[in-house]
């Protein structure tokens, strides 16, 4: 098992899913992009509604075949009981997968198909998903779950690394998971994460005090955008109702 590790210590994460709950115990989702060159420090994040989160690039004149993916993309999309966050086009088939009557597959299994990013970068791909305790819309689940997951290149061989139906409900107030495309810096070079969940606590209840959270943890000479999913209960404890709301931090353009 990897080692764990806080995401305070990472020179350089490159861009990065984190799953947690707040000190209240209500659970949120959010996403992370930091960028070393000042042409990947032109990206922003962007509300479209309803419940979509969008990646999107200052200056599309300069956008080929070979990077359009990563400049523009779904981040978080949210739909009734389900979040699905990530770092390409993948992330509209986590969500997909994760409603109606297939909710709840092994995250594992609905990316069977997709490998590491396109074009020459090669560049890892990750995603999360949070599956809410449900109580209606067909759908019956007694406990909040989390997955995350990762598809890199090593060699030219896609490795695949997932943890599944992590229980949320076990976890103490204010715990966090994170899985980040990238560990640190080594000259140049980008160093690729090895797929290992980093775990930290937050302080903040509120949506938009969790991005400005989140956002001091990243490295300020590349920290670009935060976005943070975060659920407030409605119901009662014995059967909770969650509803969303969503927070931007771009820290660029």
């Amino acid at each position: 098992m990897p080692k764990k590790k806080s995401l305070e210590k990472i020179v350089f994460p490159g861009k990065g899913v984190v799953i947690g709950s707040t000190p209240e115990g209500n659970p949120f989702g959010a996403y992370f992009i930091t960028a070393k060159t000042s042409f990947n420090r032109q990206q922003r994040m962007v509300d479209v509604g309803p419940g979509i989160i969008v990646v999107e690039h200052l200056d599309p004149a300069r956008v080929t075949d070979d990077n359009i993916e990563r400049l523009f993309y779904d981040a978080m999309i949210s739909n009734g009981d389900a979040l699905a966050i990530g770092n390409g086009n993948h992330t509209d088939a986590v969500l997909i997968r994760s409603i109606g009557a297939m909710a709840g597959l092994p995250l594992e299994k609905e990316m069977g198909a997709w490998s590491y990013g396109p074009g020459r970068e090669r560049a890892p791909r990750i995603m999360g998903r949070i599956l809410l305790e449900s109580h209606h819309g067909g759908i019956m689940r007694n406990d909040t779950t989390c997955s995350f997951g990762m598809i890199y290149d090593v060699d030219g061989r896609a490795e695949r690394r997932f943890y599944d139906g992590l229980m949320m409900d076990n976890d103490p107030p204010g715990f966090c998971r994170c899985l980040t495309t990238h560990s640190g810096l080594r000259g140049p070079v980008l160093l690729p994460s090895d797929g290992g969940l980093l775990e930290f606590n937050v302080d903040s209840n509120e949506g938009e005090r969790l991005c400005q959270e989140l956002g001091d943890m990243l490295p300020r000479d590349f920290r670009v955008s935060v976005a943070v999913t975060a659920y407030k209960n409605r119901g009662d404890k014995a059967f909770r109702d969650f509803y969303p709301s969503f927070h931007i931090l771009n820290y660029r353009g």
